[in-house]
């Protein structure tokens, strides 16, 4: 071969090799890219000194999960709707007024008229379950004309036998009405009470 021969040959030698050099090296780099993009789904990365470290996912964030949801807060129950489900119960009488009593404990003795004295311990709460008065806590029974009190007691009274404890649930037209009682009986307030008759005079 000549020597033109030759040095084309060596041409063609080099440019084959510089072709394959830098095919190699965008090969790579793209695979560079690749794996660049794995490592923002992944949690594992990599710190510049060449070790490897877990990413923790951000647990601080807000999530909607039955763990973290508010629970939705539930509507008081109303006097009336109270009355209604009360009704329903089969040891409540319910009377021509709309007082409703259960009988805890049914004594022997007489029964008082509006028009007599009575002689009680009681306890008084509200349809959340508040007690708002009590002489069971302040120790001392209570007594007083059986007609000067709200509707409710100067009826449901009357049904007690002396010795009887009865729980009666007092609409609030039988009891403060509009106008409630103090801070602890509020407009239009139903009324529990545990009655327990002791004498009558």
């Amino acid at each position: 071969m000549n020597q033109k021969t030759i040095l084309s040959i060596i041409a063609l030698v080099i440019l084959v090799i510089i072709i394959a050099y830098f095919g190699s090296k965008s090969f790579q780099n793209d695979d560079m890219t690749a794996n660049e993009l794995m490592t923002i789904t992944d949690t594992t990365t990599q710190t510049p000194s060449g070790d490897t470290t877990t990413v923790s996912p951000d647990t601080s964030l807000p999530t909607n999960t039955p763990e973290t949801a508010q629970p939705v807060a539930k509507k008081p129950m109303t006097g009336a709707e109270y009355l209604q489900q009360n009704k329903s119960k089969s040891d409540v009488i319910t009377t021509a007024s709309g007082l409703q009593y259960k009988v805890i404990k049914m004594g022997t003795g007489p029964k008082p008229t509006a028009k007599q004295t009575v002689t009680v311990d009681y306890e008084g709460r509200l349809i959340n379950g508040t007690v708002f008065d009590s002489s069971y806590a302040r120790g001392e029974s209570i007594s007083f004309p059986l007609n000067g009190v709200i509707a409710g007691w100067t009826e449901g009274l009357q049904y007690m036998p002396t010795g009887s404890k009865f729980e009666f649930t007092i609409p609030s037209n039988l009891a403060y009405g509009e106008r409630g009682a103090g801070a602890a009986i509020g407009p239009n307030e139903t009324l529990i009470f545990i009655v327990e008759l002791h004498s009558i005079k």
